[in-house]
C-alpha cells in the first residue's frame, strides 16, 4: 500500500502502514500510522505511550483549523506539547479534509470519497481503548471542539469530552465553503459567503449523506460527560453556536459564569477579546483532572473558582452582566459599550461622553473588592481597550490628561492591584496592570502635564508606586 502523494512525513516518526487490526495486534509504539479504511487512510500518532500506566484514562486530540495551511504538508497533528507536559500518552488524528489544497479545517466529518470518517474514528478510538482498557477522554478547541462532541453521540462506551469554543453548527463556519465545495466537489468556485438558500442545500445535503455538521441540545451522548469551555466574548459563537448546545445560555452572567445541565458542565471565561484559546494552565488544569475521572461538575467548580476571591465578599448583589459583557452608555440613546475590544470611537461623539470614556466610565460600578464574579476581568478588558487607543490615537491627548479624569483611572489601578493577590487567575494580567501603571506614573511626572491630586489620590499614586515595584 503506498502513501498519499501530498503527504509528508519528514518530520514525523513514520511506522508503518496498516489495518486498524494489524495496528492492534501489535505492541503499541509512539510514531505516526497509516491507518488503512477500505481504500482511505487515517494518520493517527501516538505519543508518550511508555506513559500509559500513570492514569486510568487515555486522551484523544482532535484539531482546530491548521495555521498558514497553505505552507504546509499534511498530516497535522496537535496535542504533543500537553502530553509532553502533563506526563500522559495521547492519540491524535490527522483530518483527511485537510490534506485537500487550500482546507484547513474539516472538522472531521469526511469527504466524498469517505463518507464514513466520522463512524470509522469513532470505532478507532474505541477500540483502541478497550483493547487498552483505559477510560476516553477527548479534546478539541474549535473545529476539534465541535469533533469531540460529534464523534461522541454514537460511542457505546462512556467518556469525557472537553470542547473550548467549540462550533455546532459548521455551516455557520465562514471557511465551512471551501471545505464543503472542496471535500464534495461541485461545479465552480465556493461563494464569497454562503446564502440562506445555500445553507438549506448543506445542510440538507450532509442530513442525507448521514453526516453530523449540527450539535443540538438533545444530541449529547447520555453515556458521556461533556465539559464545554466558551470564551466570554467570542461574539460569533454566542450568536451561531454555543446556545444550540445551551439553551439557556441568557441565563448565565458575570455572577453566575458556570453550572451545569444534564451531563453537560459549562464555564463561561474571560480567556481573551473574541475566539481566544483557553489559557494553556487552565487546558492543563481540566485535562489532569478529566484523566483522573473527577466528575465534571467539580472540574468546572474548581476552574470557576480560579477567578474568584479567596475571601469573597458575603453580601455581594449578583451581577448581571451578560456574555459577551456590555453595558448602557448614558451618555448615547439606545447604545451599548463594549467591555472587552472596545474600540473607543464613541468619545468623538461628544464631549461629555470623552470624559465619560476617558475616566473609564462604563466599569466604575464595578469596582467592588472582593466581589465574588467576573467584574475585575471586564475592569481588565476595559482598561486595556483604553490603552490601545490611547496609545494609538493622541486627538485626545489633552483631556486624557486632565487632573480629574486621571484621578478616575488611578481608583481603577488601585482597585485592580488589590485584586491580583486574592485570585489566581489574575497572575496572567500583572504585566499588563504593571505596564499601565508604569505609563500613569511617566504622564504623572511628565512636564508636559501638571497635575494637582488630593491627598487620598496621592496616597494612591505613592501605594502604586511601592506596588509596582513588588510586582516587577
Amino acid at each position: 500500500m503506498t502513501l498519499q502523494e501530498n503527504i509528508d512525513l519528514a518530520p514525523w516518526d513514520f511506522i508503518k502502514s496498516c489495518t486498524l487490526n494489524e495496528l492492534l495486534e501489535d505492541e503499541f509504539v509512539d510514531g505516526v500510522f497509516e491507518v488503512h479504511f477500505g481504500d482511505n487512510s487515517l494518520f493517527i500518532k501516538i505519543t508518550n505511550i511508555e506513559m500509559l500506566t500513570r492514569s486510568e484514562s487515555l486522551l484523544f486530540c482532535l484539531n482546530a483549523a491548521t495555521s498558514r495551511r497553505s505552507e504546509k504538508n499534511p498530516p497535522f497533528f496537535s496535542g504533543d506539547g500537553l502530553s509532553d507536559s502533563l506526563n500522559i500518552s495521547l492519540i491524535s488524528f490527522s483530518d483527511p479534509a485537510t490534506h485537500i489544497s487550500g482546507v484547513d479545517l474539516g472538522w472531521y466529518i469526511g469527504t466524498h470519497k469517505w463518507l464514513t470518517l466520522q463512524s470509522d474514528i469513532q470505532t478507532c478510538i474505541e477500540r483502541i481503548s478497550q483493547i487498552l482498557e483505559k477510560k476516553v477522554v477527548m479534546f478539541g478547541g474549535s473545529g476539534g471542539g465541535f469533533a469531540s462532541i460529534a464523534l461522541s453521540l454514537k460511542m457505546n462506551t462512556d467518556a469525557t469530552i472537553i470542547a473550548m469554543n467549540p462550533q455546532t453548527n459548521i455551516i455557520e463556519w465562514p471557511t465551512s465553503r471551501i471545505y464543503l465545495h472542496s471535500a464534495f466537489p461541485h461545479n465552480g468556485n465556493p461563494p464569497e459567503r454562503f446564502t440562506l438558500e445555500d445553507k438549506v442545500k448543506w445542510h440538507t445535503f450532509l442530513r442525507e449523506k448521514e453526516l453530523i455538521g449540527t450539535i443540538n441540545k438533545d444530541d449529547p451522548n447520555p453515556l458521556c460527560k461533556y465539559i464545554i469551555l466558551q470564551s466570554w466574548n467570542d461574539s460569533h459563537h454566542f450568536n451561531n453556536h454555543i446556545s444550540n448546545i445551551i439553551p439557556n445560555v441568557a441565563d448565565f452572567n458575570f455572577s453566575k459564569f458556570y453550572g451545569m445541565s444534564d451531563n453537560i458542565s459549562c464555564l463561561f471565561g474571560p480567556w481573551g477579546k473574541g475566539h481566544s484559546v483557553v489559557w494553556r494552565e487552565h487546558i492543563e488544569f481540566v485535562i489532569t483532572l478529566a484523566m483522573q475521572q473527577t466528575d465534571s461538575s467539580e472540574i468546572i467548580k474548581t476552574l470557576g473558582d480560579t477567578f474568584l476571591p479567596s475571601n469573597p465578599a458575603s453580601d455581594a448583589e449578583k451581577s448581571l452582566i451578560q456574555f459577551p459583557p456590555k453595558v448602557w452608555n448614558p451618555n448615547i440613546v439606545d447604545t451599548q459599550e463594549l467591555l472587552v475590544k472596545n474600540n473607543f470611537t464613541s468619545v468623538f461623539v461628544s464631549r461629555g461622553n470623552a470624559e465619560y470614556m476617558l475616566k473609564l466610565g462604563p466599569i466604575h460600578s464595578l469596582l467592588q473588592g472582593n466581589h465574588p464574579s467576573l467584574g475585575v476581568f471586564a475592569v481588565l478588558s476595559f482598561l486595556e481597550s483604553w490603552f490601545d487607543f490611547t496609545l494609538k490615537d493622541q486627538k485626545m491627548s489633552h483631556l486624557n490628561w486632565r487632573t480629574d479624569i486621571v484621578n478616575e483611572r488611578i481608583k481603577v489601578l488601585h482597585y485592580l492591584v488589590g485584586e491580583i493577590e486574592i485570585r489566581s487567575a489574575m497572575k496572567n494580567h500583572v504585566e499588563f496592570i504593571s505596564k499601565v501603571i508604569k505609563y500613569h506614573l511617566d504622564n504623572i511626572y511628565n512636564d508636559a502635564h501638571i497635575l494637582s491630586f488630593s491627598k487620598e489620590t496621592n496616597q494612591m499614586i505613592e501605594s502604586l508606586k511601592n506596588q509596582l515595584s513588588n510586582l516587577l
